[in-house]
């Protein structure tokens, strides 16, 4: 079975203070068969003078004006033709290791729609927060408008979704949200790894931090939109949801990863901030939501 080819898109808006981390991230993974695409939307804090620096590890880059992150990831979707594509933000990171699982995976199940993992919290200075571990989703939990996939760790087949498809560029925190449900509504053969892929980057600046309220009146919309009017989820849903984490060990796997990180996971974060520190000053220490 051949190697897939992985496309890697990063969207970015100045985000000088962690892009470095993030492409060397990228290209320091062990699995060679990468194509990975930066889409800068015209920055002006010193993000340009780091995404030339490894021009040479990057099939495409571009820094001109947007409408945003969807629009940014939709450039960056025109370019790649990986059999799996994926968008890492320009603030967060992916494991050592995670490409070539996700590879292994497709080669073993290549017929499977959507590839997720565990996704860990990380603060600005790479401190390890927290584990987040989903169990796979199911057809049945979109259709009842819940899905719980970590962006960061998952990857999908692009020949699922169409060029001019795309991701909505209305939305501004669900776009992968609502891919999510046009995948597995549609294909619902999603599979899920059992193991670290990603780390998500909680600041005072991200949007996970700043714009919640957006982000529920976004939901609200998809749900209704593809699950049938849906706007809220139920209690029953909710409890289904944690009935199925609870037997199928997640609770517990989560627990022992978030009080107990992996000394690898821990190594490699420290070791990437020691080397790729920037010269400015990006401490964000307001409270993390």
């Amino acid at each position: 079975m051949r190697k897939p080819l992985i496309s890697v898109i990063t969207p970015s808006y100045n985000q000088a203070c962690f892009i470095e981390q993030t492409i060397a991230s990228v290209i320091g993974q062990s699995y060679d068969n990468i194509q990975f695409i930066i889409v800068d939307g015209g920055s002006t804090d010193g993000s340009l003078d780091i995404i030339k620096k490894y021009s040479s590890n990057l099939f495409y880059w571009t820094s001109e004006p947007d409408s945003g992150q969807s629009d940014a990831i939709n450039k960056g979707l025109k370019k790649a033709t990986g059999d799996l594509v994926t968008w890492i933000n320009s603030d967060d990171l992916l494991l050592p290791g995670s490409l070539q699982a996700i590879a292994d995976a497709w080669m073993k199940s290549p017929s499977a729609s959507l590839f997720s993992g565990d996704c860990i919290r990380i603060d600005p200075d790479n401190k390890y927060l927290s584990c987040h571990v989903v169990p796979p989703q199911l057809g049945w939990f979109s259709k009842k408008g819940l899905v719980y996939i970590d962006q960061p760790g998952t990857f999908w087949r692009r020949d699922l979704i169409q060029t001019d498809e795309g991701l909505d560029t209305a939305l501004h925190t669900v776009m992968d949200h609502d891919l999510w449900y046009r995948i597995t509504l549609q294909y619902k053969n999603a599979l899920r790894l059992n193991r670290c892929l990603a780390a998500f980057r909680l600041h005072d600046k991200s949007k996970t931090a700043n714009i919640q309220e957006i982000f529920i009146k976004e939901a609200n919309i998809i749900r209704e939109k593809h699950c049938g009017g849906r706007k809220q989820i139920s209690f029953t849903t909710l409890l289904s949801y944690r009935f199925l984490k609870t037997i199928n060990g997640n609770y517990f796997r989560q627990y022992i990863l978030s009080n107990f990180p992996p000394r690898e996971i821990q190594t490699f974060l420290l070791d990437l901030r020691r080397e790729y520190s920037p010269n400015i000053d990006c401490h964000h220490r307001k409270k993390l939501i």
